[in-house]
């Protein structure tokens, strides 16, 4: 079964994205970058500025009266205003920044597939791993704090399987992203640091 992704907004989003894609290429099911050729979508969603939430809303507003298939639509967009989004587009699944830790099993249950497919990822040689979310800042600028929750780090332990899982896959280069890389390890006790 293929599906088409897309995402606006940071590295988080995309290294969320492509976690997405290969679970989702290691149960069996297959990247598309037509929506024509797709049983379903996946929107990661990003809310920061007024421009990115607008695009989309855009985007949305256009899939669903452009494009046959279902999207799953997760994010900030989604953490900030789920209730109208769900009511204005009912055949659509909605994920807010706490739910689309379980968007791969949702996948699973929605579109379910029955698969032996050999794992080939459509990426090349760079993956990025999400070793940090959130943040404990609340600058009067900036609604992230209020999206994205409080600071999270990703344990050395975990950063150190994932990266060995990626090397397994074939992939040479692993970016480490995050909301608010500085903040990493703050949350862990005892400290933890990348260095």
């Amino acid at each position: 079964m293929k599906f088409v992704v897309d995402s606006f907004g940071c590295r988080s989003n995309q290294a969320e994205i492509q976690e997405w894609i290969i679970e989702l290429e290691k149960l069996g099911y297959e990247l598309t970058t037509s929506p024509a050729q797709a049983a379903f979508g996946i929107l990661n969603t990003c809310s920061v500025t007024e421009k990115a939430e607008k695009d989309v809303r855009r985007f949305v507003s256009k899939a669903y009266h452009n494009t046959r298939i279902k999207w799953l639509i997760a994010g900030c967009t989604v953490s900030q205003d789920k209730t109208a989004l769900s009511h204005k587009y009912k055949n659509y699944f909605f994920f807010d920044n706490q739910e689309k830790k379980r968007l791969v099993q949702a996948v699973c249950e929605i579109f379910p597939i029955d698969s032996r497919l050999i794992f080939h990822s459509s990426f090349r040689s760079r993956v990025f791993l999400k070793i940090q979310d959130g943040c404990n800042f609340r600058c009067a600028f900036c609604i992230v704090p209020s999206l994205r929750g409080k600071a999270q780090s990703l344990s050395k332990k975990d950063i150190t399987a994932k990266i060995r899982h990626y090397a397994a896959l074939g992939y040479r280069e692993v970016v480490l992203t995050g909301i608010n890389l500085s903040s990493y390890g703050y949350d862990v006790f005892p400290r933890e640091t990348l260095l």
